[in-house]
């Protein structure tokens, strides 16, 4: 109870802090945005060293999605601080930036990808990923189908909700390639759940081939749960 007692008074007293600490910096006319958002964090406590403070300055304009400048000062510190232990955080962010500011959707997917491929130990492998989905959907639904496998590969993931976002991507197209690679996905997956969100897709799609599958599937499937899942996706279709 002490314990929990001191937190929270610990905690008011930072909120205090901070507080006065922003108000200062707002009365001086010439503080930036950016200026009160380091003003805060030396408040808060966060690292103070020279290198931390550059890659927030540069951050900083990504949360105010300033994406030109985002794009300009992350590039900067990527090459000034090439061996700085947040240079998978600024080649995050930079793929981020190009991707909201517009830029081709191929070049920031593969841009993606890189990052991963370069930072697989990076905590925004999940986030770049999640974003990959959404920009391999959009470019499969413009006719660049070779994007639909970069979705159905990312079900490979230990991470249950982007497993689940790449069956929802894959959803948006209704033909039989579509109906094929979620064939082998549900083959594939071990997790029940998920299992039976693929089945259920399967009732979203017209392709005649999608019948098929759910019909083998009801009948012969060895999980009760696909089976089940199948016949209500097939009455489900009847109705529709």
């Amino acid at each position: 109870m002490l314990k929990r007692i001191s937190t929270l008074a610990s905690t008011a007293v930072w909120f205090c802090l901070a507080f006065v600490a922003l108000a200062t910096a707002g009365a001086r006319e010439t503080t930036t945005w950016i200026e009160q958002l380091l003003l805060w964090e030396r408040v808060s406590g966060e690292p103070q060293d020279a290198t931390y403070q550059a890659f927030k300055t540069a951050q900083a304009y990504v949360y105010d999605e300033r994406w030109n400048d985002a794009i300009t000062n992350l590039q900067s510190f990527i090459t000034k601080y090439a061996q700085s232990k947040y240079v998978d955080d600024a080649q995050f962010w930079m793929c981020y930036s190009r991707e909201k500011r517009g830029d081709d959707a191929e070049t920031v997917f593969t841009a993606y990808k890189d990052f991963i491929a370069k930072y697989p130990r990076s905590e925004y492998v999940d986030d770049a990923k999640a974003n990959m989905i959404k920009l391999a959907t959009t470019l499969a639904g413009a006719g660049k189908t070779k994007y639909r496998a970069e979705v159905a590969a990312m079900q490979s993931s230990d991470d249950e909700e982007l497993r689940l976002q790449a069956l929802y991507a894959l959803s948006q197209h209704d033909d039989p390639a579509t109906v094929q690679t979620l064939t082998s996905l549900l083959e594939s997956e071990t997790n029940a759940k998920i299992r039976q969100k693929i089945v259920h897709v399967f009732g979203n799609l017209s392709d005649a081939s999608a019948g098929e599958t759910l019909s083998r599937l009801a009948t012969s499937d060895p999980d009760a749960g696909v089976r089940k899942s199948a016949v209500y996706a097939i009455g489900n279709r009847s109705s529709s």
